[in-house]
């Protein structure tokens, strides 16, 4: 009789931002043989807390895959969460920006009076501060002297894309570049879409098409992946 022990199925642990499920880092993969016992340290992410597991930190290695997701919030977050069916209005013009942080600055077009943009996440700060990001992933300070949030958009046309110039074919291939050690590339299912993935820098990629931005920015579509910022790119040929 054999005493060989059979390799279980790897574990596998994925940091995400509560609410608005953003990857924080590359997955782990944790691996040991059918029946040992596992344990997971929660990793420690500057900037952020843990808010919540799910799954379980501490088990067995088994033949079925196991899952488990570490949930942080930003250290000065108090709350946030996906929202459906409310829409901003605004009534008056309104700054935007990449991130919910005044200091950093704003993007270069702003919403105009009268328009109706869906919300899909809402997070309120440590210090009172509430923020709408907006279906095309901006963020927007709420003030209800500009803006007011509805059940349903007054407007007939709703305004979700932020750009409405057309991507072209592009033949190349480029190298992924992080823009801090460790840190991995954010794939999108557009430009300015929702994130969908996440590839390791230094890969080399094939590329297919490519957005030029009107306001400066860059997007590459990778064959059979999703888009990428072009910050994240180094082109090779």
């Amino acid at each position: 009789m054999s005493d060989t022990q059979l390799q279980g199925i790897p574990v596998w642990v994925y940091q995400k931002e509560i609410g608005t499920k953003k990857s924080l880092g590359m997955p782990k993969i944790i691996q040991g043989y059918q029946g040992d016992p596992y344990e997971i340290t929660v990793p420690k992410i500057d900037g952020y807390s843990m808010d919540s597991v799910e799954g379980e930190l501490s088990g067995h290695f088994s033949d079925t895959t196991q899952v488990i997701t570490v949930y942080y919030r930003p250290t000065d977050v108090a709350q946030i969460e996906p929202m459906t069916g409310q829409f901003l209005h605004i009534t008056a013009e309104t700054q935007t920006y990449d991130q919910p942080d005044l200091s950093t600055a704003p993007r270069p077009t702003p919403l105009t009076a009268d328009t109706d943009w869906p919300i899909s996440v809402r997070l309120a700060t440590t210090k009172g501060l509430f923020w709408h990001q907006i279906a095309d992933s901006r963020w927007v300070l709420y003030d209800r002297r500009t803006m007011t949030i509805e059940k349903k958009a007054r407007q007939s046309g709703i305004n979700t894309p932020l750009y409405d110039w057309e991507a072209v074919a592009f033949s190349g291939a480029g190298q992924l570049v992080a823009t801090a050690p460790d840190w991995p590339i954010k794939v999108y299912s557009k430009p300015y879409g929702g994130e969908i993935k996440t590839l390791p820098a230094e890969l080399t990629v094939i590329l297919t098409q490519v957005l030029h931005d009107p306001s400066g920015k860059d997007w590459y579509e990778i064959a059979g992946q999703g888009w990428i910022e072009g910050s994240n790119l180094k082109l090779t040929n």
